[in-house]
């Protein structure tokens, strides 16, 4: 989805005891996630944007629900990954305009 590389994205795992506690903790709070899959040991795997992302994980934290981040990803991620190197993205600019011009 193209909601989730621009906005960024995390993987996160639940683990099989708290699958039900969670999925009423976000419908009755709302929020909008992307079901994966089910893994290996009957936990669950779901992919939510990063606004979504750090309350989810918080409101989990706070109610005892088993959270782990399995992978995180997308644009943010990728522009915090090479923030301190500015002559990459000056330089593709660059180019880019060359070869228009």
């Amino acid at each position: 989805r193209i909601q989730h590389f621009l906005l960024g994205y995390e993987d996160l795992e639940i683990c099989p005891r708290h699958r039900t506690c969670f999925l009423n903790l976000c419908r009755s709070s709302k929020w909008a996630y992307l079901p994966l899959r089910t893994a290996d040991d009957e936990s669950i795997l779901v992919r939510c944007t990063l606004p979504i992302a750090t309350p989810m994980r918080r409101a989990c934290q706070n109610r005892g629900i088993g959270v782990r981040v399995v992978e995180r990803g997308g644009l943010p991620i990728w522009l915090h990954r090479y923030r301190m190197r500015a002559g990459l993205l000056l330089g593709g600019l660059a180019s880019i305009f060359l070869l228009y011009s």
